[in-house]
């Protein structure tokens, strides 16, 4: 006998059970495939949003309801800077008032001008910089003092809905609004992780616009976000008033089992890994903004409220990397809605554009900037309010 002979002999066996082992795996993978869309409704809704929202979020979730984590429930908002918290680097310390300030306010001694910030991390400077490093700690001077407000996932909606309260207690001359357009893709949505898988579990009332009217869209926060996920009032009522709840829908009949979950993983891998090619390499792929008529709703509201409370209002729009390197029709929309209402604003894109060869220098990643980008952006806020 040869040895080619004696190798496929060998071979043979292992051959086999290679094909018997394939075999039973598509077996399994077709039976998974048709009982998925059943599974659905035979399991438990609250045993699939568990494992949706993973057990990092449901702890995140017991958090936020003891007071122990940074942001704590607000019935207005959704969600607010949790006053005296400090972040897990401690590098964000929130004061008595839930501001990341840097030199404090006291409300019966105030300076000549005192200003307002709100937003998302953007404006909040988040764990990338420091107390000291934030957009509003380089304007502050001897004639300004400041609060930030900036709170991690904040939409337009709900600094809109922040301002009220904020005027009562504060009394601020000016209002700066930071702008986030990938944020605002998300203003319809209610509950955070049907639109950012990976986001806190957190709530939210939303706007809807009806004709030409905002209508606000309340809930009852608190009593929806306890004991998750086996709260069948949250399931219920997101299922009626979430306009992304299709996302949780697809989880429970395509991505819950094991095979189908692998595949859908490699599926968004491949798709981001795409989207980030575009991104670098091309000009164009950016996905139009699906909320703009209530996003320059609220904005033409935000100016009607500081207009009557004699407030001035200032928008920051803040590019992430990623817009700062497309042709984004809605940002220029904006920013010509702005000037039609004669809104002062700072085109953070126009102004890193400029120094486009260096641009790792104002981005510490591909939404937060460095204390080098905040200082570039207080400045250009500076000049802005004295025009």
């Amino acid at each position: 006998m040869d040895r080619e002979e004696l190798g496929w002999k060998q071979a043979l066996p292992f051959l086999w059970h290679s094909r018997r082992f394939f075999c039973i795996v598509a077996a399994l993978f077709l039976l998974e495939l048709a009982l998925a869309p059943v599974f659905s409704s035979w399991l438990p809704e609250s045993w699939y949003l568990g494992y949706f929202l993973t057990w990092r979020a449901v702890k995140t979730s017991e958090l936020i309801m003891n007071g122990e984590d940074i942001v704590e429930v607000d019935e207005v908002c959704g969600w607010r800077n949790r006053p005296y918290s400090v972040d897990k680097l401690e590098r964000i310390y929130y004061d008595q008032y839930g501001s990341r300030s840097y030199g404090g306010i006291e409300i019966g001694a105030r300076k000549k001008r005192r200003i307002v910030f709100l937003g998302d991390s953007r404006i909040n400077g988040w764990a990338k910089v420091k107390n000291d490093q934030t957009i509003n700690a380089y304007l502050e001077n001897d004639t300004i003092e400041t609060l930030n407000f900036g709170t991690e996932l904040f939409g337009l909606d709900q600094s809109y809905l922040a301002m009220p309260r904020i005027v009562d207690r504060f009394q601020p001359d000016v209002f700066v609004i930071g702008l986030d357009l990938e944020e605002l893709n998300f203003l319809d949505s209610t509950y955070l992780p049907f639109t950012r898988r990976r986001s806190k579990p957190l709530l939210k009332p939303h706007f809807v616009l009806k004709g030409n009217q905002l209508q606000l869209k309340t809930l009852p926060i608190r009593e929806l976000m306890e004991n998750v996920p086996d709260n069948p009032a949250l399931l219920e009522y997101l299922r009626e008033h979430d306009n992304h709840f299709d996302s949780f829908e697809r989880f429970k009949k395509w991505e819950f089992t094991p095979f189908l979950n692998i595949l859908t993983r490699i599926n968004n891998f491949l798709r981001t890994e795409n989207e980030e090619i575009q991104y670098y390499f091309k000009t164009e792929g950016w996905e139009p903004i699906s909320n703009m008529p209530l996003i320059k709703a609220l904005i033409k509201e935000c100016k009607t409220y500081t207009d009557e409370k004699q407030i001035t209002l200032v928008f920051i729009l803040l590019p992430s990397f990623k817009i700062l390197k497309s042709e984004c029709e809605e940002y220029t929309s904006i920013l010509t809605l702005l000037e039609t209402l004669s809104i002062k604003y700072v085109d953070v894109k126009s102004l890193l554009q400029e120094r486009v060869s260096i641009l790792n220098r104002f981005y510490a990643d591909n939404d937060h900037f460095t204390a080098r980008g905040n200082q570039l952006i207080a400045e250009a806020l500076a000049r802005a309010l004295e025009d």
